[in-house]
């Protein structure tokens, strides 16, 4: 449903197809070919390439080598050991089935960043948790990246916590961990929620997927085809898992993680389909909730009924902010002297490409960028405009002169060093929070589908009339023919008077998540407000407007709520190298307080590209 990327900072990701042993060499590579054109080209592109280089390239953490997860036992108390350079870990074991507790037990894997004060102490304001999105996003690898910046924002009184939901792929090995970042789709929770655990093989499958379905005449038919033998494969190989790793039962998950810290309400922060995640926990239970901030709000009804129509309303709408910013600045690679121009030479390319596809080769590098992959990559760098425009507008114009390995950069692709002697294990590329366990979530939440391929033709048809961007769209078809259901479903009414409203955020131009969904699900829960911010992209936190920040942060640690409705401004616009900084902040003005939040703000949009989302 969501995809809101964590693990490539500055990749536009466009498919699934990613390695996971030699992606590092490729990256860094051709990052550091961008950087040497960039300084032929223009010198001020190079400190784009250099953040690029800089946030690819896996950061080598000594402290991941240092703990083992599979010697951490579960308990059904909270036993924190340390571990990652100055945090906590726990397994905490819950029942598998909540209706049959002496059954099996599934085991949460959590990490935390302490709070200054000890629990018995009256200035410890108890637990935050965490959910990023996916769903199967992993929550431990989210914490260990940006959890310190939440932190700054809402307080160090509490206590930071992410966690593993069921279903995220299970990766046992410790070593594999000492010299990368923790990807979003790989966790240590189990059960997991793999069915395709040889790395070649989920390599292979995911590798014929198609980005659009119109790039074959048979691309809605094959995604059907394959839908219904993924939903056999994952039945028949983790069919326990499928059955247990419902949204429902992560929601009671939460509940139990916050009653083991003694306290009876929920503080919690979710962003995408953790909406949805937040949406269920306040509709099953609305007497336990103290904060709840969902941000880039999912229509919980169209993710039950798995129609998605709505979800891609403002798509067009916020690409439409990159011909605007792209003619506003004379310093856009891509500079035309107005947005229809620049629209018009944008389409020029993308035909192009549906006749005569870009090939590049750089030593062992090489790769071929075809309309295909390059739909992708725009739809993709619409989640994050504020940081990836620019890089998509120097990618466009050198494929305009017939370079693609940028524009392959932004992709994330990588299968000129793919091996297939790897070690078995979950991949963990840009996009790896595409995976079985994503589909098997949102497929077993949602009704069954059991449409024919002329009844998905015209859901599909419904679609367009939404989106020229539908045809990225096909979360139905990838779900029709899935037989196995989860065990404890909530299917509605997500509605409730919670013990405290809810704040909903999203921004103006959402490609996936439209602020109509928002307000629709504002009206079931009673004195909740729904905060607008004035920018494009996916995630109302990861825009640069101190405005929201400060509303966010006062939410949570007060309870404080803006008017329903009320907008919030960008603190400002999209900027391309070159551009004068224009800040409507005159940071000097600024108090320490809120020079901390601004700060804290930019640094979780530098690292964070989006959360994590499939459609």
């Amino acid at each position: 449903m969501g995809r809101l990327s964590l693990d490539s900072p500055l990749a536009i990701s466009s498919a699934p197809r990613r390695c996971r042993f030699f992606c590092v060499s490729r990256v860094a590579a051709v990052s550091l070919v961008l950087i040497l054109f960039a300084l032929l080209r223009d010198p001020s592109l190079a400190h784009y390439a250099l953040r690029l280089f800089a946030q690819h390239e896996r950061v080598p953490v000594s402290a991941l080598a240092d703990f083992d997860w599979q010697k951490l036992s579960a308990s059904t108390s909270l036993d924190w050991v340390d571990c990652y350079a100055g945090l906590k870990c726990a397994k905490y074991q819950v029942p598998l089935d909540y209706s049959n507790p002496e059954w099996e037990k599934a085991q949460i894997a959590m990490a935390k960043i302490p709070s200054k004060y000890a629990q018995n102490d009256t200035r410890w304001r108890g637990p935050i948790l965490y959910n990023i999105g996916g769903p199967g996003a992993g929550g431990v690898g989210f914490l260990l990246r940006l959890g310190r910046t939440f932190a700054a924002i809402f307080g160090d009184e509490y206590d930071h916590i992410g966690f593993d939901p069921r279903g995220t792929l299970y990766r046992p090995y410790r070593a594999a961990l000492s010299d990368s970042r923790l990807s979003p789709g790989v966790g240590f929770t189990t059960p997991s929620l793999n069915a395709l655990p040889v790395e070649a093989e989920r390599r292979s499958w995911f590798d014929r997927e198609q980005r659009s379905i119109n790039s074959t005449v048979d691309g809605l038919g094959k995604m059907f085809a394959r839908a219904k033998l993924l939903g056999e494969i994952t039945s028949h190989r983790a069919p326990l898992a499928a059955a247990y790793s419902s949204t429902a039962s992560v929601a009671r998950d939460v509940l139990a993680i916050t009653k083991a810290h003694g306290v009876d309400k929920v503080k919690y922060w979710g962003g995408s389909y953790g909406t949805i995640l937040g949406s269920t926990l306040a509709a099953m239970f609305p007497d336990n909730i103290e904060r709840l901030v969902l941000d880039s709000v999912d229509y919980a009804p169209e993710y039950v009924d798995v129609t998605w129509l709505s979800t891609m309303l403002d798509a067009d709408n916020t690409l439409d902010w990159f011909f605007q910013s792209c003619s506003a600045s004379s310093n856009c690679p891509f500079h035309e002297p107005t947005p229809e121009a620049v629209r018009e030479r944008y389409e020029s390319v993308m035909d192009n490409l549906k006749r005569v596809p870009v090939t590049f080769q750089l030593g062992d590098l090489y790769g071929v960028v075809d309309w295909d992959l390059a739909r992708g990559v725009v739809f993709s760098s619409l989640y994050k405009p504020f940081v990836t425009f620019p890089l998509l507008a120097q990618a466009l114009l050198d494929l305009e002169h017939g370079n693609a390995a940028p524009f392959s950069q932004l992709s994330g692709e990588d299968s000129s060093l793919f091996r297939c002697d790897a070690r078995s294990s979950p991949y963990e590329g840009p996009n790896a929070i595409w995976n079985e366990a994503n589909l098997a979530i949102k497929c077993t939440d949602g009704d069954a589908v059991n449409d024919t391929l002329d009844q998905l033709v015209n859901c599909q048809a419904k679609l367009y009339q939404t989106s020229s961007f539908a045809d990225l769209h096909s979360a139905r078809a990838m779900c029709a023919g899935w037989k196995i259901r989860a065990k404890d479903r909530f299917t509605g009414p997500f509605v409730g008077n919670t013990s405290h409203p809810i704040l909903f955020m999203n921004n103006l131009h959402d490609p996936v998540t439209p602020r109509l969904g928002a307000f629709k699900m504002a009206e079931g829960f009673p004195g909740s407000s729904v905060l607008v911010v004035e920018a494009p992209g996916h995630g109302a936190a990861l825009v640069p407007s101190l405005c929201a920040l400060k509303h966010l942060r006062d939410y949570m640690r007060n309870g404080t709520l803006p008017p329903n409705g009320a907008t919030c401004p960008i603190d400002r616009p999209i900027t391309y190298p070159g551009d004068v900084p224009l800040q409507n902040l005159r940071l000097q003005h600024l108090s320490r307080e809120d020079l901390e939040l601004y700060n804290a703000a930019k640094e979780l949009r530098e690292t964070l590209v989006g959360f994590p989302r499939l459609i």
